[in-house]
């Protein structure tokens, strides 16, 4: 006499027999694997669950935070090669006004007509 399983129908046959034990044995492992599941872990053994996850964390922002000093460094270049090409044209531009100064200072606080005239050319 078989019994029926879905569209199919099991019986006692000789080739059922190990198809029977194999789904046994497989229902005996799902229930040991539900007993592993649901027994209480250590702490320790989160904690070496944690511990790849971490490293890894560490290991990204360790990555980041030397990008971003590069780019500080980088801008800090920049910002020093900027000033040194100016710098010619600025010592040249303050020359200039010192000299301008030095003229206008002249023509006004001086009486003479010659010094006046020497400070307008």
């Amino acid at each position: 006499m078989g019994h029926k399983v879905g569209a199919a129908t099991v019986g006692n046959t000789p080739e059922e027999g190990p198809r029977l034990e194999q789904v046994r044995l497989e229902n005996e492992k799902l229930k040991l694997e539900l007993e592993e599941l649901r027994r209480v872990k250590p702490w320790y053994h989160k904690l070496s669950q944690i511990v790849p996850m971490l490293t890894t964390v560490f290991a990204v922002a360790g990555f980041l935070w030397g990008v971003i000093q590069y780019q500080d460094q980088q801008t800090k270049n920049r910002e020093t090669q900027q000033r040194e090409f100016m710098k010619p044209w600025l010592e040249s531009q303050r020359e200039i006004y010192s000299q301008a100064l030095s003229a206008v200072a002249t023509i006004a606080n001086s009486g003479e007509m010659q010094n006046v005239k020497q400070a307008t050319e």
